[in-house]
């Protein structure tokens, strides 16, 4: 599924260092008596904690009481997968997502009705065309897009430009890109395989609700190294399989720096503190 996750980490950036400092390192061999290999225990705040990400604060909401409900469900014409969404930090009104065949019906406003006017999408943009297979076997690859475009809740919010990529290569099962702008205004997203074969389940993403920050991408560091790396990510737990929601890297405000404490194993407590101002 390689052209399937090129467009995965097209929109889930995530904040990045180009290089730790010399005297890091210098401070590493200090005090991890010559291992090649490294794992320091490394926490994240943020560089003024004043700053908050908008939309994104609050506390975080139990997601196993949003209730699995559909009121009315069209008839399908083939085995539908569910997905839920969730959006903010108090309210817990799911918005349904269910393909069906080249259809994904969207629950536009929460209020569990699938066959209204308006929340039926047609698959569109398709593209077809042969690619390798990681044994170097040729195989066909293929991918389509649900605009789905606005999602207005009961509670007045508007949120905008969500659409659903599928991408399948070979007989392997289809992966999914999600991704939208929450309140009009911040993009999220997230990709796997979100879409489950029952109501129950199916997992749950939850856009625009508590940031939390996550080191991704290496997790450990080399002695001798000059051009390392750190990189994070804020994302917003879920639940179910791939039901981790990232925040795109273009969402966060210029002035908002990650700050990595690191803690190196050895004999003795050693920290130090890198400012993360690259994006990736």
């Amino acid at each position: 599924m390689r052209q399937a996750w090129r467009q995965a980490r097209k929109t889930m950036k995530a904040f990045g260092i180009c290089k730790l400092t010399a005297c890091l390192l210098v401070l590493a061999i200090c005090s991890c008596a010559r291992e090649d290999v490294i794992r320091p225990k490394i926490g994240w705040k943020m560089a003024d904690r004043r700053n908050e990400i908008p939309p994104y604060s609050g506390h975080a909401v139990r997601l196993d009481t949003v209730p699995r409900t559909i009121v009315k469900e069209p008839i399908y014409r083939t085995k539908p997968r569910y997905c839920l969404l969730v959006f903010g930090s108090a309210d817990k009104t799911p918005v349904w997502l269910v393909e069906d065949g080249d259809t994904l019906y969207v629950d536009r406003n929460g209020d569990g009705d699938l066959i209204e006017p308006g929340k039926a999408v047609r698959a569109g943009d398709r593209r077809q065309f042969m690619t390798m297979a990681p044994d170097g076997r040729p195989v066909p690859y293929r991918d389509l897009k649900y605009r789905i475009g606005s999602i207005g809740l009961l509670d007045g919010n508007q949120h905008a430009e969500f659409e659903v990529i599928r991408a399948q290569q070979g007989d392997d099962p289809p992966i999914y890109v999600i991704s939208g702008l929450v309140k009009g205004t911040s993009k999220q997203c997230a990709g796997g395989s979100i879409l489950a074969p029952s109501r129950e389940s199916a997992p749950i993403l939850h856009f625009g609700g508590l940031l939390l920050p996550e080191a991704i991408r290496v997790d450990h560091l080399k002695l001798g190294k000059s051009d390392q790396e750190l990189h994070v990510r804020f994302y917003t737990p879920g639940v179910g399989r791939n039901s981790t929601v990232s925040l795109g890297e273009e969402a966060v405000p210029a002035n908002i720096h990650p700050v990595a404490e690191i803690t190196w194993p050895g004999g003795s407590v050693l920290e130090s503190v890198v400012t993360l101002t690259q994006r990736c």
